[in-house]
């Protein structure tokens, strides 16, 4: 059968109310001891939508039984029950993301990413965040130059989604003994 699951998008109508969604949802499904990821998708604040958190449910087996199926999706429901009552989130099906990107599938990605996340305690701030990613890139054997390649990266896609262009290069530096 394969890696399988399920991915909603869960809209609502403010800001804050998405702000809220994605501090309590988490842990609840977290407590439900089902494997899934969020991502939340707004343009922030002061505007008008969308405001939306993609939740995906994924079976961490290769080939999860019947039963299993079954129990996960139970769970995933009263998941969903709650995004709608508590939130007034308007819960759309979607399409889980399962690109290969050297070896792994996006959705597998997420997910990882997700129990970082959800391991930290509050919104780190920007400095704890650099020094996190930092220090991962560290511990996986990353060298600066290829830190670098991340961050770049990481800057064209952010400019992208905004509706910008951007693209960073680097230039060697010389000794100061050079001309």
């Amino acid at each position: 059968m394969g890696l399988g699951g399920w991915v909603y998008d869960f809209y609502v109508d403010s800001y804050e109310k998405l702000e809220k969604m994605c501090k309590e949802i988490p842990p609840f499904v977290k407590s439900l001891g089902l494997p899934f990821y969020y991502n939340r998708y707004s343009s922030g604040p002061n505007t008008s939508g969308p405001h939306f958190m993609r939740f995906g449910v994924l079976s961490e087996e290769e080939s999860p039984d019947a039963p299993r199926l079954k129990e996960l999706f139970e769970k995933l429901k009263t998941v969903l029950d709650r995004a709608e009552k508590e939130f007034g989130a308007e819960v759309k099906l979607s399409e889980p993301d399962f690109r290969n990107i050297d070896g792994a599938l996006v959705d597998q990605i997420k997910m990882e990413s997700t129990k970082v996340a959800l391991g930290f305690k509050g919104k780190p701030t920007i400095p704890q965040i650099y020094l996190f990613i930092h220090f991962l890139m560290n511990q996986l054997g990353y060298q600066y130059k290829e830190e670098l390649q991340v961050y770049s990266k990481l800057v064209e896609n952010i400019a992208k989604n905004m509706g910008l262009k951007a693209k960073i290069e680097f230039e060697e530096m010389k000794d100061e003994g050079e001309s």
